[in-house]
């Protein structure tokens, strides 16, 4: 017994110690492979978080405009038929036609049917100048309203049309025409607040007009403005570009008229009070603008003000081009460089024989940088005109911090014919803007093409629609079919960097001469993937004359949200719907992490079988070693 329990005490610190040694090996091994495995993650989310950005537009108009769905000119965007996909109206036939284009899911091609036919109205010899799709008559089905011309007078008066909607087709029999003619095509907007679109503009005799939609679908005519012993007012500029834009930062909406005065262009700032539309303030335009086209409203800077862009020329050949912004009580010129003067603005009577486009810069985030860009087209001196993408970067001249770069390299800015008429467009709902474009073939035919971006840097955004709080969740209609001009959006989040970020835009602000905005709101959120803090929306609700404001926290980003103001007097009952997509860098972090763990398990498995080995080894030692106490 002696023996037995001496050797036992001589064999147990051999035992002990090897075990020991035997351990930390593992353990080294084990946090070796746990290091390389953790370096191995963020280096691949690292080269997918701060990827250079490239990105590609790719012609995929075969695709998805079959069967002839490429000829027609781009009009308007709207959800037709509900279903949550954005629908194209397109003018067809020589400006006599309307043509839908249905979009189903991603990357199928566009059905089409024609919504309003050559012979639906009974103005002889008119063709159709604009379509604006919106509810007129509030219920929560999108109507379809067409400006008219006469066909051998494109500068005389303009007539109104309006086909209602029931949610898969028009009445084309019996369209209401409205009694009175303008000067120009109207602002659609909603002037009395009670989410039914209405009309501005001038009548015939030259005076400002409201008219009012209703459920008895007859649109009323009011005086502008409410309770304004002013009878005369400088007239509207032509082409119209007035705005229904937030321009006080209360989440209501005001209304920006551009009017002429001694042969100058001026804007005026009527902000909603509480008792309708008040002037606030006049604004002339630089001394050195001979030619200005459409006013547009974005947020250039990222700050919590809406800025104003105006295009303009210096002579009246437009040989000389450039971009004023509007920002803090000051004009800046952005000093943008158009290729030392080889491309310039196209003049609207030069644009196209059918459509008369005038100057006009279209925004839209399609890097999803956090800053808006621009679209628009372009001439030279060999009269080519195409179209061109206008970079949103750093600026430090002038006390403003952001201007335009010309990208003259774009894909698209090589169409087939020449080009007239351009777009941002979400195809694949996936929050990355695409970009269509309308030119006139060699034919005389017009031609759709459409440019897929393929934007390879991963940046989130966030997509947010509001529709008419007419209806609400328990409403046997589905609320997406209508085209709501006047809400207003503003996020704050902060940036990867650290950096506070704000985004600040009015839906659908504008609706006259092809200003093809969408009926959503993109804003990109550049490379953080942290949650949304804050998501404010604002409506104008007139029975209580305020502004009514709901804000949600935590937003998760990469989501598209459709808020339904519902009831509009009632913020607290607001809802909203959200469909997240997932990112490019989400699914690559993903798999980077299931390969990761992958590598752990199989790194802990070959451990685990090396540990059962040596054990094993171990043992048939002892079993072979020579007991003495055998002898």
């Amino acid at each position: 017994m002696y023996s037995e329990a001496r050797m036992k005490r001589r064999r147990r610190p051999s035992v002990e110690l090897k075990t020991a040694t035997r351990y930390n090996n593992v353990r080294k091994q084990l946090n070796v492979s746990l290091l390389a495995a953790v370096a191995v993650f963020f280096f691949v989310f690292q080269i997918n978080l701060v990827s250079s950005e490239l990105t590609e537009f790719s012609d995929i108009s075969s695709g998805i405009l079959v069967d002839g769905n490429d000829r027609g000119i781009v009009s308007a965007f709207g959800d037709f038929n509900a279903d949550k996909h954005t629908d194209i109206f397109l003018l067809t036939d020589g400006g006599r036609e309307v043509k839908l284009l249905l979009a189903g899911k991603s990357e199928e091609p566009y059905t089409s049917r024609i919504l309003i036919e050559a012979n639906a109205s009974n103005l002889t010899d008119t063709i159709i100048t604009s379509i604006v799709p919106a509810d007129f008559d509030g219920d929560v089905h999108m109507d379809v309203l067409l400006c008219r011309q006469k066909e051998n007078d494109r500068s005389g008066n303009v007539f109104i049309e309006i086909y209602w909607g029931n949610g898969y087709t028009v009445n084309q029999g019996n369209p209401y025409v409205l009694t009175e003619t303008l000067k120009d095509q109207p602002l659609v907007m909603d002037a009395n607040a009670d989410m039914v679109s209405d009309l501005f503009g001038e009548n015939s005799d030259g005076k400002r007009k409201f008219w009012f939609g209703s459920s008895q679908r007859i649109l009323k005519m009011v005086d502008f403005p409410k309770n304004n012993t002013q009878t005369t007012f400088d007239p509207l500029k032509k082409p119209q570009s007035s705005a229904f834009v937030d321009l006080n930062y209360d989440f209501c909406a005001d209304l920006c008229v551009v009017s002429v005065k001694n042969g100058k262009t001026q804007l005026e700032y009527w902000y909603y009070l509480d008792d309708g539309f008040q002037l606030n303030k006049t604004l002339d335009v630089p001394d050195a603008v001979k030619v200005s086209g459409q006013a547009t409203f974005v947020n250039v800077d990222g700050d919590d003000e809406m800025d104003l862009l105006l295009p303009f020329c210096e002579d009246t050949e437009c040989h000389n081009s450039g971009i004023y912004v509007y920002s803090e009580e000051q004009w800046h010129n952005l000093s943008v460089d158009f290729a030392q003067a080889q491309w310039r603005y196209v003049l609207p009577e030069n644009a196209d024989k059918l459509v008369k486009p005038p100057i006009t810069l279209r925004a839209g985030d399609y890097n999803l940088d956090g800053y808006p860009d621009l679209l628009t087209v372009l001439t030279n001196q060999n009269h080519t005109q195409r179209v061109f993408l206008l970079k949103n970067v750093a600026f430090t001249q002038d006390n403003f911090t952001r201007t335009f770069s010309i990208d003259y390299k774009a894909s698209f800015t090589q169409p087939t014919g020449s080009a007239f008429l351009a777009a941002f467009f979400d195809i694949d709902e996936d929050g990355v803007l695409d970009v269509f474009i309308t030119s006139r073939q060699t034919d005389s035919k017009t031609k759709l093409q459409t440019f897929k971006n393929k934007f390879l840097e991963d940046a989130y955004f966030l997509k947010v629609m509001v529709v008419s709080g007419l209806c609400g969740e328990d409403c046997n209609v589905a609320p997406y079919g209508t085209n709501q001009p006047g809400p207003v959006v503003q996020f704050k989040t902060t940036r990867f960097s650290g950096e506070f970020q704000i985004g600040f835009a009015t839906q659908l602000s504008q609706s006259a001469h092809y200003s093809l905005q969408l009926p959503y709101t993109v804003f990109g959120l550049g490379q953080s993937p942290n949650y949304i803090d804050n998501l404010k929306v604002g409506i104008a609700y007139y029975p209580k004359e305020k502004c009514e404001t709901r804000e949600w926290t935590s937003v998760i980003p990469n989501s598209r949200l459709i808020i339904i103001p519902h009831p509009m007097d009632d913020p607290l009952q607001w809802s909203n719907r959200l469909f997240v997509t997932p990112s490019r860098l989400v699914l690559l972090t993903g798999a980077a992490l299931l390969g990761t763990c992958a590598f752990i398990t199989a790194v802990v498995a070959i451990l685990h079988w090396r540990e059962r080995a040596e054990d094993k080894r171990e043992k048939l030692q002892e079993a072979h070693k020579f007991h003495f106490d055998a002898m």
